[in-house]
């Protein structure tokens, strides 16, 4: 988990500007969260329909968390989560 959130901060600073203006916390956020929830998912026998339920939630939690920091709009918050899964699944196949 912590090398995906370490890859994942890293390329959302290189990449984007809203990452820079917040401190780590901010930026990191609740996707500590999130990946537990995912990795806690896969384990049932329908993990895309619990995923798709709280997927809604965390979503709009983020983007809640997003709107307040002031910096981001809602195309940098989609990058991020594009990068997001692009770190993971980079992490997962090394």
């Amino acid at each position: 988990k912590e090398s995906i959130l370490n890859q994942w901060a890293e390329s959302a600073r290189s990449r984007l500007h809203a990452p820079n203006t917040v401190d780590r916390l901010t930026l990191i956020d609740s996707l500590p969260e999130l990946l537990d929830h995912i990795a806690d998912l896969l384990e049932h026998a329908t993990p895309q329909l619990e995923l798709n339920s709280l997927e809604r939630i965390l979503a709009r939690k983020h983007g809640q968390e997003r709107s307040q920091a002031g910096s981001y709009d809602l195309s940098q918050v989609i990058e991020e989560y594009h990068l997001l899964r692009k770190t993971i699944v980079r992490v997962l196949e090394q």
